[in-house]
């Protein structure tokens, strides 16, 4: 074992770990193979009335069924195991122990109070399988280090080589490796979206230039996935969330050194319902589900949620909510937070998303979105004056704006040189046809009509926004 101790380590620091390998000898396994058995607890399933599973044991080779016997008949002798008629059947996991300090005294402390543990549960550790004072580890498919914890760099090697997939196994086999990396990925739903549409029942596979692009995407983002910080005991946790029409996604980010850190990246498709939610609504939905996504993190903390959406600053003011908002606050009060906006440009951790124009919401009955709350539908004049397509007019700022144009008993004699809100503004065909012409959407739509007068395919349309689908 103590060939596997860092060669960082100087004479003493070594000398100190061998006399605590030798103060706990009792707890490494011997030559003879025999593992310890806890009494501290006595594990139960409750299984209830469910249907039992059963899986197959695993396929070996020939080669290795002779030590698999071998193996079997010591655990049968040392009492280890016994023979079963159940009608349930599943593979046993267990996972590694890492332990760790921020100093070589410290990390000694918790090692030696690990081996306390393990001697009071009776439990054996396999030396083979030991290391000690590493500066960095593998553990669990990620690389542990003193800056932060990274991808396992194998499966980098894996991904940066991964063949184009040629059908539905072959995409769910990438999504299965790229999902276990995910938090470091900005915006993986969005990004995978278009793969993951061909995984879903009914889709016929067909691999087209946008699962070529998302394809090639996660892989880039895969090869250069950066490290990710680890949390601190101190420090201010702040939490990034934004919604687009399809998706939502947050940054896990902490104040540490007075430095702002990113921990993790977190993001989720929406289901065909939560597309249909306003925009408010979807805003607020992202919030809920991060703050329950990082709850290990949020809980019992005084933490900051950062949003580029201006009307989330009514959360803890709305007075008699309904239905499914009344929930949602309900599960939030729980936590500490407050609620901080800033204008898209500043959001663009959390926010990579298109702000182009869309539809009015539907919704009436929304507190952010309900036109006698004075809430401004995103329309092109407003991006000429504020790059923050989110923010939010005061209902009060418009009434001022109103009350210093006179009243006119004919409302066909209008004083031209009354000088009306923007928001009252009529806007010139040239304009009109200049935001038509700059529209990513319409400009599909056009390209398309022209193709031909018939309705499009869904092929056609595969990647496009719901707008150009037609799914509103």
């Amino acid at each position: 074992m103590l060939e596997k101790v860092s060669s960082k380590l100087s004479k003493e620091q070594k000398e100190k770990i061998k006399r605590l390998i030798f103060n706990f000898q009792d707890i490494f396994l011997g030559p003879e193979g025999k593992l310890g058995r806890t009494e501290l607890v006595k594990h139960t399933i409750d299984t209830g009335d469910a249907r039992p599973i059963r899986i197959p044991p695993r396929r070996v080779a020939l080669a290795q069924k002779d030590i698999i016997s071998e193996e079997i008949e010591k655990m049968l002798k040392n009492d280890i195991i016994e023979p079963s008629n159940s009608p349930w059947s599943s593979p046993v996991l267990l996972y590694d122990v890492i332990i760790f300090g921020p100093t070589f005294e410290k990390a000694l402390e918790n090692v030696e109070f690990v081996f306390e543990r393990f001697r009071q549960a009776n439990l054996k550790l396999k030396p083979k399988k030991f290391s000690l004072f590493q500066h960095q580890v593998l553990f669990l498919g990620h690389l542990i280090t003193d800056e932060g914890i990274a991808c396992d760099p194998s499966k980098i090697e894996a991904v940066r080589d991964w063949p184009t997939p040629k059908n539905i196994n072959e995409v769910r086999s990438f999504l299965g490796l790229a999902g276990y990396y995910r938090r470091f990925i900005p915006e993986f739903s969005e990004i995978a979206s278009t793969l993951t549409h061909l995984t879903k029942k009914g889709i016929r596979f067909e691999w087209t230039t946008q699962c070529q692009e998302s394809f090639e995407c996660l892989k880039s983002k895969l090869i250069s996935a950066p490290i990710l910080n680890y949390p601190s005991e101190t420090g201010q946790f702040i939490l990034d969330t934004d919604a687009s029409g399809h998706a939502i996604g947050a940054v896990l980010s902490q104040i540490q050194n007075g430095e702002e850190k990113v921990l993790a990246y977190a993001s989720k498709m929406l289901s065909d319902t939560q597309r249909n939610y306003c925009t408010t609504y979807r805003e607020l939905l992202a919030v809920l589900t991060f703050v329950k996504h990082f709850r290990h993190y949020l809980i019992g903390q005084n933490f900051k949620i950062r949003s580029d959406h201006a009307s989330l600053r009514w959360l803890k003011n709305f007075k008699n909510p309904e239905g499914m908002v009344a929930r949602w606050i309900s599960v939030l009060e729980s936590y500490n937070f407050i609620i901080e906006h800033r204008k898209g440009s500043q959001h663009t951790n959390a926010d990579a998303l298109s702000r182009k124009p869309y539809r009015l919401c539907k919704r009436d009955d929304c507190p952010g979105c309900d036109k006698d709350k004075g809430c401004v539908k995103v329309n092109p004049l407003m991006a000429e004056n504020d790059q923050d397509l989110d923010n939010t007019i005061p209902y009060e700022d418009i009434l001022e704006q109103n009350e210093t144009i006179p009243h006119t008993e004919d409302s066909d004699d209008i004083n031209e040189s009354l000088d009306f809100s923007n928001w009252l503004r009529i806007w010139s065909n040239e304009e009109i046809k200049s935001w038509q012409e700059n529209d990513s959407d319409l400009i599909k739509i056009i390209q398309l009509k022209t193709q031909s007068d018939e309705k499009p395919s869904r092929e056609q349309v595969s990647g496009s926004s719901y707008e150009v689908q037609g799914r509103n």
